[in-house]
């Protein structure tokens, strides 16, 4: 009776032991200068990620995320818009290292627009044809926090 509970106890423990191994870092590639190089895999709307946290809260004219260790390509944000129009983006990027980007893409034209890299604090105003965009990350190994404002001016 003892060498089962020794045993059933044992069992236990390398279950639990391997539950938790999610808290040991996972080895994700240190350069990303091939997924941040390759417009064919930014415009593909397909996502891939994996983030350790993350904490997010879009709305129509803004988008906020924090998150901790973030590798992969995530879509943050869609804009469609009926008739050619001026976006002004106000973006406040705060990270923990130049390996994350962010990317404005429109897939109909087959153009990927670059709108920050690493961390960065301003705004971009930036001429957007009729059809749908998209707001993706890009990122490896990287953690941080992003607020990104939308406004429409106007039409052209």
């Amino acid at each position: 009776m003892k060498s089962s509970i020794r045993l059933f106890s044992l069992l236990c423990l390398c279950l639990l032991l391997a539950s938790c191994s999610f808290l040991i870092d996972i080895d994700h590639p240190k350069d990303c200068t091939p997924l941040f190089n390759d417009e064919s895999r930014l415009i593909n709307p397909a996502d891939s990620y994996f983030y350790r946290a993350r904490d997010f809260d879009p709305s129509s004219d803004e988008v906020s995320l924090s998150f901790r260790t973030f590798s992969g390509l995530d879509t943050l944000h869609r804009i469609t818009i009926k008739w050619p129009c001026l976006l002004s983006l106000g973006l406040d990027v705060l990270v923990d290292s130049d390996q994350y980007k962010l990317v404005l893409v429109d897939a109909e034209r087959q153009k990927v627009l670059p709108l920050s890299q690493g961390s960065f604090l301003g705004s971009r105003l930036i001429y957007l044809p009729a059809g749908t965009h998209t707001l993706r990350a890009v990122g490896c190994s990287v953690s941080g926090r992003v607020i990104v404002k939308f406004a429409i001016l106007g039409d052209r």
